[in-house]
């Protein structure tokens, strides 16, 4: 089954700047670079991330949600992230049918594996007759 969610965010969706000025206001900080000191960012990552020439990373998230405790949802919302989530082991990704396809091909493997381990387990003069 193909995965059809959407995974990357127009330029109209994606706003870096508005995360950073939530966090000011929240926090209450004057500068960016304030605001950079606070959460453990440089000064130019903070920078290149308003100017959008660097995205924000998971790493940037959780730094922020470790400093400011804000969760990690609520960053994403701020910056215009709106995407679902979605776990790879959800019944969306594997399915009934594809979970049997799965058991049938580890039983095809085990057994060839016995039979290759017969195999190696019987004299030359046996298997070559």
């Amino acid at each position: 089954m193909k995965n059809t969610m959407r995974t990357e965010l127009t330029p109209s969706q994606y706003m870096p700047e508005v995360l950073f000025e939530q966090l000011c206001a929240r926090l209450g900080m004057a500068s960016y670079s304030a605001l950079g000191a606070a959460i453990g960012l440089s000064p130019s990552v903070v920078s290149k991330v308003r100017n959008r020439k660097v995205a924000i990373s998971s790493e940037i998230l959780l730094k922020i949600h470790d400093a400011t405790d804000i969760p990690v949802r609520e960053l994403r919302r701020w910056m215009g992230d709106t995407r679902p989530y979605y776990s790879p082991l959800s019944s969306a990704v594997i399915c009934p049918a594809r979970i049997s396809r799965l058991a049938s091909r580890r039983a095809a493997m085990a057994q060839g594996m016995r039979e290759l381990s017969m195999a190696s387990s019987r004299p030359l003069e046996e298997i070559h007759g």
